[in-house]
C-alpha cells in the first residue's frame, strides 16, 4: 500500500535534505536508499497490521546521499489503527553507527596485540569465574577458543584441585589488599598433565568507582628455563661436594 507524506516538522526535513514542499504528498519510498527496506517495512506495519514497528535502515537525503536511520512506526489513533494515519518518527544514528564501528576496530585491535604477544593473559570476576583470556591461555588450558574459558573457574582446568585450591586463595589476597602480586612462581599441570612453571604477574581490577571487579594475571612460561637453571644449580653442588671431599685441594 502507497502511504503519501502529509506533514513533516523542520527537523524531519533538515534530516532528508529537503523541503518541506518537495516531502509532502510524495510516497514514503522516497526516504529509503533501499527499496528492499521500504517493502519490508511495510509488509511489516501494514499487511499485518502491526503498527508499532522500528526498524533499521539506510535513509536517502535529497542530494542522494544515505545515511544511517532508526525508523519508529506508530498510529495516530491507537484506538483505530486500521483507518489511521500512520506517523513516522526517524533519528539519524551516523555518530552512534561510528562509535560501533569505531569500539569493533578497536576491539579487533585489542584481540590482535592480546593474541600476538607469548604471555598468557586472563582475567576473572571477584568470585573467580574467567571472563576471558588471550590464544595462549586458551592453548595452555587445552582448548581451541578463547570464548571457551569464558564462564569455567579453576576447577573446571586441567591443573588439578590442589592447585585450583592455591590459586583460588591467591586471587582472593590479592583481591582483599587490592595490592597486585608480581613473578609469582606456582606450578600447574597443562591441558597434556605435564607441570609447568609460569612467571605469574596478578594485579586486581577496578572500575571508575574505584570498586573492585575482578583480577587481571598474565604468565610466561619459564619451564625449560628453570629446568636448566636447576640442572646448574645441582652441577654446582655436585662440584661443591667433590672440592670438599678432596683432601688438600683448595
Amino acid at each position: 500500500e502507497e502511504r503519501r507524506i502529509l506533514r513533516v516538522n523542520p527537523s524531519f526535513c533538515r534530516m532528508f535534505g529537503r523541503d518541506e514542499a518537495e516531502l509532502l504528498g510524495q510516497s514514503t519510498r522516497i526516504l529509503y536508499a533501499s527499496e528492499e527496506d521500504f517493502e519490508a517495512l511495510g509488509r511489516r506495519v501494514y499487511a499485518k497490521k502491526h503498527f508499532l514497528e522500528t526498524m533499521e535502515t539506510l535513509g536517502r537525503r535529497g542530494d542522494g546521499s544515505t545515511f544511517p536511520m532508526l525508523i519508529q512506526t506508530d498510529a495516530l489513533d491507537p484506538a483505530n489503527p486500521a483507518s489511521s494515519a500512520i506517523v513516522l518518527v526517524t533519528l539519524d544514528i551516523t555518530s552512534q553507527k561510528t562509535a560501533e564501528a569505531a569500539l569493533r576496530a578497536s576491539e579487533s585491535m585489542l584481540k590482535l596485540v592480546l593474541d600476538t604477544i607469548p604471555q598468557a593473559v586472563f582475567w576473572k570476576d571477584c568470585q573467580g569465574i574467567y571472563l576471558g583470556c588471550n590464544g595462549s591461555f586458551a592453548r595452555a588450558a587445552g582448548v581451541d577458543h578463547s570464548a571457551e574459558i569464558v564462564g569455567r573457574d579453576d576447577f573446571d582446568m586441567p591443573w588439578g584441585p590442589e592447585h585450583a585450591e592455591a590459586y583460588r586463595a591467591d586471587d582472593a589476597a590479592i583481591l582483599a589488599s587490592r595490592q597486585p602480586r608480581r613473578h609469582i612462581l606456582e606450578s600447574f599441570r597443562d591441558a597434556e598433565g605435564r607441570e609447568r612453571w609460569p612467571d605469574t604477574t596478578k594485579v586486581p581490577l577496578e572500575d571508575e568507582k574505584g570498586n573492585v571487579i575482578g583480577l587481571l594475571g598474565f604468565f610466561e612460561d619459564i619451564t625449560e628455563r628453570k629446568g636448566v637453571e636447576d640442572a646448574l644449580a645441582q652441577s654446582r653442588l655436585f662440584t661443591d661436594a667433590v672440592m670438599e671431599s678432596v683432601p688438600g685441594l683448595l
